[in-house]
């Protein structure tokens, strides 16, 4: 019986330690799906001009990001019992009352994992923008150099192949 609850005990805290090195990966994935949403939603709103719709959804996926990477995770390992009662103080029974060493190395390097890791996306995005098209495009030569060989049988479906994507700076 003791082997059963070693063996137990021993999965739990390897499941514990997976899902805790992951969480920044996780967090990443739910900012990249609160972006699309956001974008979705306020292109779907549309606005008076191009600019200013530009400029709603770089505000809009810039405050989603933020609340969900840095506010999220602070407010969810707080502790608010030593403030008078309220809705939100009696939310957040977290381990730590203020930021101190513990903190620094529990949130806040989830913090830190998190933004190294989104820093990374954008070059990992710019690396398959030019990777992906540049392969179809070898493909559509048939594996060769010469730029004047194509399967397109149409102008438009060589041009849809050959011409850049749109540059979304909103996104970026």
């Amino acid at each position: 019986m003791d082997a059963y609850i070693c063996k137990a005990y021993s999965f739990s805290k390897l499941f514990g330690a997976a899902f805790g090195g992951s969480i920044s990966f996780v967090i990443v994935v739910i900012n990249l799906l609160l972006k699309g949403r956001v974008i979705s939603l306020l292109t779907w709103v549309k606005d008076a001009n191009t600019s200013t719709q530009l400029a709603k959804i770089t505000n809009g996926v810039f405050a989603s990001t933020f609340i969900d990477t840095g506010l999220l995770l602070t407010f969810a390992n707080s502790n608010l019992k030593e403030h008078p009662p309220h809705v939100i103080t009696n939310m957040f029974h977290g381990p730590f009352h203020d930021y101190e060493p513990n903190w620094y190395s529990q949130v806040g390097w989830l913090i830190v994992k998190t933004m190294i890791i989104s820093s990374m996306l954008p070059w990992i995005a710019l690396t398959t923008g030019f990777a992906i098209p540049g392969l179809k495009k070898w493909l559509d030569r048939s594996k060769t150099k010469d730029m004047y060989k194509t399967k397109k049988t149409s102008m438009a479906m060589y041009k849809k192949l050959y011409s850049g994507s749109q540059y979304v700076i909103h996104f970026k």
